[in-house]
């Protein structure tokens, strides 16, 4: 099912009844197409794949830092309940920016192939993001194996290049560091061990700073993680996910 919500346009599928409702939260230059392999491994939960605003067939809104895409999908979450935000890479940014504004709708975050702060970005690549050209031979060897099927999928649901060299000319200026200790939901941190692009170091910064979080470190992968392992990727989500669950069991047991 599709749908527009607050200017988002969205895909809806997996389990409409479940108690738990995922919002995915896609990357740079990418549309909603990009996590579906994913959600479609967690099709027991309510599952939302949203597009950014400027993105696919959502509204065009004046989004100039990841804070303001984190405003609009903020409008969008608001309109749901008990909702697991996972991103990834400049999704993951947005997820763990509304993940600070301490909503009551948000339960729990995924972050993924992300980080709050991206100190050490490649400085040719961001040269060449300055006057307009993207080195799609360095983003090819980001999302990683060149041989790789996915590899090629990932690109397959890239948005236009001007949509994708304004999202990647976002990075070196997010700084949302001193935020993340608001963040008091339980979040799960997923990096691949083989990086290029968004280092593992960048990972283990948010690791350190959100209080009740956990960070898996994926071997032999790079930026398309959720992609390349999605098998994994869900898996731990899953797990993350029931946790969750049986925590909230024990205590009303306790109670």
């Amino acid at each position: 099912m599709f749908g527009k919500l607050d200017g988002i346009y969205y895909e809806r599928l997996g389990n409409p009844d479940s108690d738990k409702t995922l919002v995915f939260v896609h990357g740079a230059g990418c549309n909603s197409k990009f996590l579906k392999p994913l959600a479609k491994k967690l099709i027991t939960y309510n599952c939302y794949l949203i597009n950014l605003s400027n993105h696919y067939k959502s509204d065009k809104k004046d989004c100039y830092t990841a804070e303001d895409y984190a405003n609009e999908l903020t409008k969008f979450v608001c309109d749901l309940d008990n909702v697991t935000l996972i991103g990834h890479s400049l999704g993951g940014v947005i997820c763990l920016a509304i993940a600070s504004k301490c909503l009551p709708q948000v339960k729990s975050i995924v972050c993924i192939s992300s980080g709050a702060k991206f100190d050490k970005l490649d400085k040719k690549f961001v040269k060449n993001l300055e006057k307009g050209k993207l080195d799609m031979i360095y983003m090819l060897r980001a999302l990683g194996s060149l041989t790789k099927l996915s590899t090629y999928t990932a690109l397959f649901h890239m948005e236009p290049r001007t949509i994708t060299i304004n999202d990647l000319l976002l990075a070196p200026k997010i700084d949302i560091l001193d935020s993340l200790s608001k963040i008091n939901v339980p979040t799960l941190i997923l990096a691949g061990a083989d990086e290029i692009l968004i280092l593992v170091e960048y990972s283990e910064k948010v690791h350190e700073r959100v209080k009740n979080s956990k960070l898996v470190v994926v071997p032999h992968v790079r930026h398309i993680l959720p992609i390349a392992k999605k098998e994994l990727t869900s898996k731990l989500i899953d797990e993350f996910l029931l946790s969750q669950t049986n925590n909230e069991l024990k205590l009303v047991n306790e109670l």
